[in-house]
């Protein structure tokens, strides 16, 4: 059950959910109100839960970092409106696809980010997959959406970092941007050794 606004406290699960009503979330605006997801200031703060949670949790924590492909000619070609309307879409999207749990974000223009507690490579590749394949086919006013998806993981004996879950997950985008974006690649932890990248092509 996804958790409302009238909630607070511990999911099944163990993450905690701040409810929109708290006067602390409020004071700071954590919302993205183009989307309706978090924006950066408040996955930033409430990451920080879920990273001090993860370092006592004995599961893998992943994270997804999604770049709309092209996006500045949807501006230039359809004008802004229409990509404000594609970024609402993208984000309604996300938070609809994704657990209750999960930590959905707009971080900035035309990214978003997914931190997934409780969640192994596997899975987490799964996910992304999806995610992919939902854009690609949601068509916002008739535009075509495509997504570069970028996921690394925290294995379990590694402390979970925001900075170098980023840097990964950024590095996994510009793989998957080379590769003809549209895909999905994995870049490894940076206190992971590097294994042979688990990835996606366009029709994956």
């Amino acid at each position: 059950m996804r958790t409302t606004g009238k909630q607070c406290g511990l999911t099944a699960t163990g993450v905690y959910q701040p409810s929109l009503r708290s006067p602390w979330l409020a004071a700071m605006a954590v919302r993205d109100h183009l989307t309706g997801c978090y924006n950066r200031h408040g996955f930033s703060e409430l990451a920080g839960i879920y990273l001090k949670q993860a370092r006592s949790s004995p599961d893998s924590m992943s994270f997804l970092l999604l770049d709309l492909d092209l996006f500045k000619n949807i501006n230039d070609s359809f004008g802004h409106d229409m990509g404000d309307k594609v970024l609402s879409a993208v984000g309604k999207l996300l938070v609809s696809e994704c657990r209750s749990d999960d930590l959905v974000a707009r971080y900035g223009g035309e990214e978003f980010v997914v931190l997934l507690p409780h969640c192994g490579k596997k899975a987490a590749m799964k996910t992304a997959r999806r995610l992919r394949k939902k854009t690609e086919h949601l068509c916002p006013a008739g535009i075509r959406v495509t997504t570069s998806i970028g996921v690394t993981r925290v294995p379990k004996r590694c402390s979970p970092d925001l900075d170098k879950m980023l840097k990964a997950a950024d590095q996994a985008v510009y793989r998957a941007k080379k590769k003809g974006r549209n895909c999905v690649r994995y870049c490894s932890y940076p206190d992971e050794p590097e294994k042979m990248p688990l990835s996606t092509t366009s029709q994956g």
